[in-house]
């Protein structure tokens, strides 16, 4: 029976069932990765039962929403198939989207208007941190760089996320990447048992987790071949939601005169 997506299910009782999922062929889970994945993803037995994995390690989920992919119910609500990275594994599956980009985009800029209103210094720390990356978001969306990293935040009283705070990615930008986090007022960068946030271990023991392995290796990839290419930058913001760039080094500290964005 062919699903949506040119996803193929053979259901033969007795025998090891596949699918060929964009021209990837899976497998059902062995007793050791069941049990692994459990533990790493906290999935129950029926879940694991839906899931199949491919070569290079990639789970793939039978959601309840299979069958809904590319469809808007009654609330707006639309049904996509979509990569999340959960507790560093990807896994493929077809998820509700219930935010399109310009409503998340609404939100946020409600938020920092609210923000400002009510006046910034006035936010917990929490909030001011929530504040500042949205700061960011929407002054490199101004500048044409899309966010391809999760977890966005869109409101100042989110409980907001560990990790790298944004990674953007705009195909004719100079850098074409570039990997951020945001600091309200005078927040500095601070030491880890990685490193410095930003340095390069601190980075690389995230990226997987921020934008999945994929995305993460290609940027990898571009570090090496056109390092230039991927920018690295601390975003200091103000209470007026002005945002300006510091780059920093492989150890995460300011590189003093260079600038983040080579055509500035």
């Amino acid at each position: 029976m062919v699903k949506p997506g040119g996803i193929c299910w053979t259901t033969t009782i007795g025998t090891v069932k596949s699918l060929s999922i964009l021209e990837k062929t899976t497998r059902l889970l062995t007793d050791a990765e069941r049990t692994y994945y459990e533990e790493k993803l906290g999935y129950t037995d029926k879940q694991l039962d839906k899931c199949t994995i491919d070569e290079e390690g990639k789970l793939y989920l039978k959601t309840e929403n299979e069958d809904k992919e590319g469809q808007e119910d009654k609330n707006g609500v639309m049904y996509e198939r979509k990569t999340n990275t959960v507790n560093g594994v990807a896994v493929e599956g077809v998820y509700a989207v219930s935010d399109t980009k310009e409503a998340i985009i609404k939100k946020q800029d409600a938020s920092i208007e609210q923000a400002k209103e009510s006046g910034v210094d006035k936010l917990s720390t929490a909030e001011k941190g929530n504040f500042g990356e949205m700061c960011t978001d929407k002054d490199l969306r101004e500048k044409e760089y899309e966010r391809i990293s999760q977890n966005i935040v869109t409101d100042v009283s989110e409980s907001g996320h560990k990790g790298i705070d944004g990674v953007y990615e705009n195909l004719d930008g100079n850098p074409r990447y570039i990997i951020i986090d945001s600091k309200y007022g005078s927040s500095q960068l601070q030491e880890t048992q990685d490193g410095k946030q930003l340095s390069d271990n601190w980075i690389d023991k995230r990226l997987d987790d921020s934008v999945g392995k994929e995305k993460a290796d290609e940027i990898r990839l571009e570090q090496v071949l056109n390092p230039d290419n991927v920018g690295v930058a601390v975003a200091h913001i103000d209470g007026n939601g002005n945002v300006t760039y510091e780059a920093v080094d492989s150890n995460g500290n300011p590189i003093e005169g260079k600038a983040v964005f080579h055509n500035d």
